[in-house]
């Protein structure tokens, strides 16, 4: 007979073999994570291998510096630095019964990030995840970059399963190259992207050589429908001709498991935008982007990335002979920070109308205002679901203009 402890290494073999090049899931949050849901979520995947979640709050304003500006303040709980945030999040995973540790590393204090017994723990599998906090991505990659320590994180999460979750400019930090770092819509249109630059807040950027690369079917954007952010998603993918951008929105999550499907979780969507077909188009001197594929995914649905089709809802009813009204609902601000939603809700009322092949909106901001219109194409799908009293839309196969209404 077969000795007891060769049944025992052989079964250990087994074991690391089986783990050795599983890839772990990424959940990606489009920021403003509150959803009890979607912690619940993180947790549930993170539990699927043994250990605490490791946080990091790397991203925001380093703790130290903090307590020199601030020395009264900046132990309030209100404040957003590094050490403040990681209690929060300590806090909001242990409702739901997730074991936590904080990293103690940022951007004025890199020693963590170079050390050998952290290095040692997570390569010894302490850890079933790594959640990235929001702030600025530019920070991950000064306290981060080339470091031990991130590289055992991805080395885990590559090859044996380490769940990996962000929030805001922590899911912006999953992208590979074309890393978006700042910008706003109408100013992505009037003057177009620039590669690595330090520019203002409104003007669009973006970091060639990028994040972690954890995320691989796309650029990733974060707060997309809550601060109108889909005219700089579609340039910026438009730019650097990487074809193919997802735009999440706060509480939302979108769920890459490895796999050629990605999964929506959340109370709004993920915008998905195509620029294979869009092309430049200039009104008086004004740049402008036309004919970029626009898809809206929300809970419940996927997104096959072999195909570039939906994979609806179970709970999702096509929208076509159930349409509510007449028209499409313009609005005079479609880039909103002040009213969410704007271009999301302006797609959905054209699935949502029966007579309305097309509807525009315009920008609050002028010299020049841009116009942006959606336009229903014999490709155009809508399925919807009822959610406390209003409909839910998801769309795919709309076709987008921003184009500048000087000479239209």
């Amino acid at each position: 007979s077969v000795p007891r402890t060769m049944l025992a290494t052989i079964a250990l073999l087994l074991l690391v073999a089986d783990c050795w090049g599983q890839k772990g899931e990424l959940i990606a949050v489009g920021g403003d994570l509150k959803s009890n849901t979607l912690y619940s979520y993180i947790a549930t995947a993170c539990k699927k291998n043994p250990g605490k979640l490791l946080i990091t709050t790397a991203a925001s304003f380093p703790y130290s510096w903090d307590c020199k500006l601030y020395p009264k303040e900046c132990n309030e709980p209100s404040e957003s630095n590094s050490k403040m945030n990681a209690l929060y999040y300590k806090k909001n995973f242990a409702t739901v019964d997730m074991a936590t540790e904080w990293i103690p590393c940022d951007a004025a204090n890199r020693t963590a990030a170079h050390s050998s017994s952290w290095v040692q723990r997570i390569n010894n599998g302490e850890f079933c995840g790594v959640f990235f906090s929001g702030g600025d991505q530019m920070r991950y990659l000064t306290t981060y970059r080339g470091t031990p320590v991130l590289n055992a994180l991805l080395a885990r999460h590559n090859n044996h399963g380490m769940m990996v979750a962000g929030s805001s400019a922590g899911t912006e930090i999953q992208t590979g190259k074309d890393m978006i770092t700042g910008g706003v819509s109408w100013w992505a249109l009037y003057d177009p992207s620039h590669a690595n630059q330090n520019r203002s807040d409104y003007q669009l950027t973006y970091n060639t050589e990028g994040g972690w690369n954890n995320f691989r079917h796309g650029i990733l954007d974060t707060h997309v429908g809550q601060r109108g952010r889909q005219g700089r998603l579609s340039v910026v993918v438009w730019t650097t001709q990487r074809h193919r951008g997802f735009g999440i929105d706060q509480d939302t999550a979108l769920v890459d498991d490895g796999s050629n499907i990605l999964k929506v979780v959340g109370d709004t969507g993920v915008t998905i935008v195509n620029t294979i077909n869009a092309y430049e188009k200039y009104r008086d001197g004004n740049f402008g982007l036309a004919n970029v594929t626009m898809h809206y995914m929300t809970d419940g649905d996927s997104w096959d990335t072999s195909t570039d089709t939906p994979i609806w809802g179970s709970d999702k009813k096509d929208i076509k002979g159930h349409q509510q009204h007449k028209h499409a609902t313009s609005t005079d601000d479609v880039f909103s920070w002040n009213t969410p939603l704007t271009l999301v809700q302006m797609g959905a009322s054209l699935l949502n109308s029966n007579q309305s092949e097309s509807v525009c909106g315009y920008s609050y901001h002028d010299n020049p205002t841009y116009k942006v219109c959606c336009y229903y194409t014999p490709n155009t799908q809508g399925y919807y679901r009822e959610a406390n009293s209003s409909r839910l839309i998801s769309w795919a196969n709309m076709e987008v203009d921003f184009l500048s209404d000087y000479g239209a």
